[in-house]
């Protein structure tokens, strides 16, 4: 009969080998001499942003000020004037209507004069300014074509970065069936 330390010997060692040759790896790695870098190079276009600024001519209308003052000095006068004719009931009519004649005399000449004002124009100098984007062409390096040699035998890859006078390979080993009439 087996004791629970053989048991567990013989699952550790089932475990060690198992694990082993799970992480087995038929790669291996050696190294190859560079024999030649050359650089792909790329025309690039790169936008470059510019900010331009001028003077220009606008033409605008020249500000006018409306007030209220005129239409209630208008409305005075008006009342004062209407005031000065009849009697009794009628100097007040003739006062209200004063003071709707006047103030309506004076707004219309207001209209009058904004209108007037209205389509007089000046000429200002502004300062315009916007980006406009140009672009500028300009050469850069992308990759590297890289030849190198290993056990005789030329290879070529591109890289991204430029190696050094070595790069490291992948060397693969694989068992192949042979027929038994085959001798060495």
């Amino acid at each position: 009969m087996k004791t629970a330390a053989q048991i567990s010997g013989v699952l550790a060692g089932l475990l060690i080998s198992t694990q082993g040759f799970a992480n087995h790896d038929d790669r291996q790695y050696a190294y190859a001499e560079v024999l030649e870098v050359e650089p792909v190079v790329r025309e690039i276009e790169i936008p470059v942003s510019e900010r331009v600024c001028w003077n220009e001519k606008l033409e605008r209308p020249v500000p006018h000020y409306h007030a209220e003052a005129p239409s209630v000095v208008g409305s005075i006068i008006g009342g004062v004037i209407g005031n000065q004719f009849g009697g009794g009931r009628g100097r007040d009519a003739a006062t209200v209507a004063g003071v709707l004649l006047g103030g309506a005399v004076a707004r219309d000449f207001q209209r009058k004069q904004h209108r007037k004002h209205h389509r007089q124009t000046e000429v200002v100098t502004e300062r315009v300014c916007e980006y406009e984007t140009s672009y500028r062409t300009e050469e850069r390096v992308t990759a590297y074509n890289v030849a190198y040699e290993y056990q005789g035998e030329v290879y070529h890859t591109q890289m991204q970065n430029p190696p050094g006078d070595r790069i490291r390979v992948r060397v693969m080993v694989q068992p192949v069936e042979e027929s038994p009439d085959t001798e060495y």
